[in-house]
């Protein structure tokens, strides 16, 4: 997407923000309902601040060792959608001429699918990437072979001092003030660029970042709208 001079940036979380349900968990019920299980009681402990992200994201992904890499993320992409209303706040604003930016402890794998699948209108996207491996298996594509899980994932993780540094760089990169910028999230690891941002905004947030935005909203994304000054 060409950017022409926009004066104003909005950065969002992905998982439960801009899109739902949430990118890992979906993945993960892809590959098996136990591994679920463990994967979304990890992924609730560190959204409430129960524990570090990137201890919950590495013991996450860790579990995914070994599976069906193309079988999870086609399951998930035929899940995951945007979030009621997270359409119409990206069409307002893109048309507006903000520049938009997406930030995310989730995967490119999936949110790169989505946001193509819906056509939004996203200028900057920062996530993470698992890594795989071949596998030798004849009774899968022509030529024996399979993509799994390795278990692991390119870093750095994308955590709340990773979402904080990249809305300050991408307001930077555009030449856009900090008065000028807003960050809406969910869990606890968006407390950092949502208060940093001229507005922070919660969407249906966990409690320990409901205490420190500026605005809620709840279960209409575009509720944010009501907050924002296009």
């Amino acid at each position: 997407m060409t950017l022409n001079n926009p004066t104003k940036l909005i950065v969002l979380d992905v998982d439960d923000t801009t899109l739902h349900p949430e990118g890992l968990d979906t993945i993960s019920l892809g590959c098996n309902r136990e591994v679920y299980d463990k994967i979304v009681a990890l992924t609730t402990r560190a959204m409430n601040g129960e524990m570090t992200f990137e201890e919950s994201l590495d013991e996450r992904v860790g579990y995914l060792q070994g599976y069906d890499y193309k079988k999870a993320i086609d399951y998930a992409a035929s899940i995951i959608a945007p979030s009621p209303g997270a359409v119409k706040l990206l069409t307002t604003l893109s048309e507006a001429g903000w520049a938009i930016g997406l930030c995310s402890g989730g995967f490119y794998d999936i949110i790169d699918i989505i946001v193509e699948k819906y056509n939004l209108p996203v200028d900057f996207i920062m996530a993470q990437s698992f890594i795989t491996a071949i596998f030798d298996d004849p009774t899968k594509d022509d030529k024996g072979r399979i993509q799994r899980f390795t278990g692991g994932f390119q870093k750095p993780i994308v955590d709340g001092t990773k979402k904080l540094e990249m809305i300050q760089q991408w307001a930077s990169d555009l030449g856009i003030s900090q008065e000028n910028t807003v960050a809406i999230g969910d869990g606890n690891n968006d407390i950092e660029m949502t208060t940093w941002a001229g507005l922070g905004i919660g969407f249906n947030p966990k409690k320990t970042l409901a205490e420190k935005v500026d605005a809620c909203v709840y279960d209409d994304l575009s509720g944010a709208l009501e907050f924002i000054k296009i």
